[in-house]
């Protein structure tokens, strides 16, 4: 027997499921806290659909004070940016593409 993924909404309604849909990896990167990080990826030419996953890194559960980057994608340059509210925190940025 084997068992999948499945990512949630806030509504709780599956929006990812490796039963029906897969992803393959493109990279990734860390974009340090208060700094703003680029990364090339050279596979994003190759896909038509995209998928960025954001995670804390070395950051206490419950820390309401930490803030991700946000994160864009133009042609094969994926962008970490800060702000007001973003940036705050060292993130892993994971890309996938399809």
């Amino acid at each position: 027997m084997s068992y999948g993924l499945e990512l949630r909404n806030s509504n709780g309604d599956v929006f990812f499921s490796t039963e029906s849909t897969t992803w393959n990896f493109l990279g990734s990167f860390i974009a340090n806290a208060n700094s703003q990080s680029y990364s090339t990826i050279s596979a994003l030419n190759l896909v038509t659909a995209t998928l960025v996953q954001r995670l804390f890194v070395d950051q206490a559960p419950g820390n309401q004070e930490a803030y991700l980057h946000a994160v864009s994608i133009s042609g094969t340059t994926v962008t970490a940016s800060t702000g007001t509210t973003a940036g705050k925190v060292k993130t892993l940025i994971v890309v996938l593409g399809r």
